[in-house]
């Protein structure tokens, strides 16, 4: 049996970008910033949300408070996200429930954490939140490249892009099973494509399915043909997808 691969779109190395952090108490915002500068991270503090928003730092990153006196967190959030579609906003609160949740992440918040605020969870949500954004951007700029050229140019300049290719080309040479994991948008269907060009079968057929857009009752007929005569309304032969990828690749897309 081939051996499956599993190739994480969302890699995990933690990219060194700025980070805001909006915070109207004083000792909050010193204990907050400690926590990810002793992580590596690069901080700046803002005491309220209207001072973040009039310098308008370059940031990968806001983590605010959500209640704060003036503008709240929620308010923040919008006005960022309008200067800057791919801002990854994280808010938290000593007041969370599963409204505020939803109506943050509603409103484009990547993560809702809760205070007193754990050294762990604040710096995995942030991390978690650049490697996020730098995928997005970087999804962007490889889409952009795809549509000026062959995927045989498809390159990333990250460390954590270059790593993920390492291992696209690694799998793109076997007969493996690779199952490509990762959030909506992070180019899971790119990265598919790239190996298969860069494959032994790249001179084959790449056959797409879209599974979530096939009802269940034809997935089996569609996957793998049927005969004529083989039920009621087959009244001729059906070729598979597995068939027409043979000695190619078939790629079964959004499988959840």
């Amino acid at each position: 049996m081939p051996r499956l691969h599993r190739i994480q779109a969302d890699g995990e190395e933690m990219m060194s970008d700025r980070i805001a952090l909006v915070e109207d108490d004083s000792g909050g915002r010193k204990v907050a910033s400690a926590m990810l500068s002793r992580s590596g991270m690069d901080v700046i503090a803002f005491a309220s949300a209207e001072d973040f928003l009039r310098v308008r730092p370059d940031v990968s990153v806001v983590l605010t408070d959500l209640m704060m006196p003036g503008m709240d967190g929620m308010e923040l959030l919008r006005g960022a996200r309008q200067a800057d579609v791919d801002l990854e906003v994280i808010l938290m609160t000593a007041f969370g429930t599963v409204e505020n949740a939803v109506e943050a992440m509603k409103h484009g918040a990547n993560d809702f954490i809760t205070k007193p605020l754990r050294r762990s969870e604040i710096v995995k949500a942030v991390a978690k939140a650049i490697e996020k954004r730098a995928l997005v951007v970087e999804n962007r700029d490889l889409r952009a490249r795809l549509a000026q050229g062959p995927l045989s140019a498809l390159i990333g300049s990250s460390p954590a892009m270059a790593d993920l290719l390492e291992e696209a080309r690694q799998v793109a040479d076997s007969v493996a099973t690779v199952l490509v994991t990762g959030e909506s948008g992070t180019g899971k269907g790119i990265l598919a494509r790239w190996i298969h060009a860069h494959s032994p079968r790249a001179r084959s057929r790449l056959v797409e399915v879209n599974c979530s857009a096939l009802p269940e009752n034809l997935l089996e007929s569609e996957l793998f043909g049927y005969e004529a005569g083989a039920f009621t309304d087959a009244k001729g032969k059906k070729v598979g997808r597995f068939d027409l990828a043979h000695e190619g690749t078939l790629f079964l897309d959004e499988i959840a």
